[in-house]
């Protein structure tokens, strides 16, 4: 049960960014006791996987177990019991049927995230704990305790859309026009969470990003010193000019400056995205709705899971622009048009009914009216 999507995301940050099209994991692994899982919680699983943007998950497991052995057989002490030995075995084709197609979806087109958030990792080796600080998945105070880890949450839990980068990324990246191109993905800003320290190198980096035309926001603060003690004077002293060089003029809730064709942002977060244009899946203020968007040709796919314990019968307005929208019910093998109307701010809004555990994926057409059946709604005629 101590499966963090935050922390998944690292594994298709690092894709997305690259330019790679599988992002695997090895999943299932002790969900729960020995033939105690159900299909419903691998299923509920497999959805954390899928928003984090895994596409390409392998059970965990399937050991050998020579017929003499009898029930239960030979087990391993960690593994979910995905043999022929556990009852539920004559129905995880339904299971298999419903991973393949949302596979299908989420291994198609392109990563479709806002936000490049840079990891301010030399605030977490700059610590006193020693040189050997583990990054661990279940012991995850290296994220959650700091400040990457608050701002990753903010930004899942209203919506935005967003990768984690690293230093080296960050040096690999350019400016086209006003968008942050990396190998594998465009982004409309960089997000920098308040941090102390950061190398001169990647400073001088994302004012470069800048200076072509790139949109920058450092959360709070911007970063006062450098990490390490080699050249300490020489670095600090060009952090220090370099910092001096941003001419921040106060706008309400942030700062805010020209430099080159781009703009710098230094306050609170959502003020400065909100500032910028980016919008946010508003979705999720619903508890428990949990979504991953990608682009293709001609639209997005956004693959949408409720994990709360309240149903969602309701319209979601989409910050991508969508003409029509196909609703696809991977589960059930079920296909129909959905239907849209436009909110007072001219963004496309569809009809959605999600129970607990439900997942459904919106297939949306950005110029086009496509035609074809109608999804079905159901309404309750009266008290079961």
């Amino acid at each position: 049960t101590d499966r963090r999507p935050l922390i998944s995301k690292f594994a298709s940050s690092a894709a997305h960014v690259t330019g790679h099209r599988l992002v695997s994991a090895e999943t299932g692994t002790w969900l729960k006791e020995h033939f105690t899982e159900t299909l419903a919680d691998i299923k509920g699983l497999m959805d954390d996987m899928f928003v984090s943007g895994i596409n390409h998950v392998f059970y965990h497991g399937t050991c050998y177990s020579p017929d003499e052995a009898g029930w239960p057989g030979w087990v391993f002490y960690a593994s979910t019991e995905m043999n022929p030995r556990n009852a539920f075995w004559r129905d995880v084709s339904t299971l298999n049927a419903y991973i393949a197609r949302c596979q299908a979806v989420l291994q198609s087109g392109q990563p479709d995230n806002d936000v490049l958030l840079y990891w301010p990792i030399h605030d977490y080796w700059h610590n006193a704990a020693g040189l050997n600080q583990n990054l661990t998945i279940h012991g995850a105070g290296w994220f959650k305790e700091q400040q990457i880890g608050s701002t990753a949450s903010n930004l899942w839990n209203r919506g935005f859309t967003f990768d984690y980068c690293s230093d080296r990324q960050l040096a690999e990246s350019k400016t086209v026009s006003t968008l942050i191109r990396t190998k594998g993905g465009t982004y409309r800003a960089v997000v920098v969470p308040a941090c102390d320290h950061m190398p001169v190198t990647t400073m001088k980096n994302l004012l470069k990003l800048a200076k072509s035309g790139g949109l920058l926001i450092f959360q709070e603060h911007l970063p006062q010193d450098v990490p390490g003690l080699s050249g300490l004077d020489e670095q600090r002293n060009t952090l220090k000019e370099l910092l001096a060089s941003l001419k921040l003029k106060d706008s309400g809730n942030f700062r805010k400056a020209r430099f080159g064709k781009g703009y710098i942002l230094v306050g609170e977060l959502e003020a400065c995205l909100d500032s910028l244009g980016i919008k946010r899946e508003t979705m999720t203020d619903h508890q428990g709705m949990i979504f991953i968007r990608r682009s293709f040709d001609s639209g997005h796919h956004y693959f949408i899971s409720n994990s709360g314990q309240q149903p969602f019968d309701g319209w979601i307005t989409l910050a991508r622009k969508a003409e029509s929208v196909v609703v696809m019910d991977a589960m059930r093998n079920r296909t129909g048009k959905g239907i849209t109307r436009k909110n007072g701010e001219g963004f496309t809004q569809t009809y959605a009914q999600l129970q607990p555990g439900e997942s459904v994926i919106l297939k949306t057409f950005a110029d086009r009216n496509i035609d074809g059946p109608a999804w079905k709604y159901f309404k309750p005629s009266g008290t079961p």
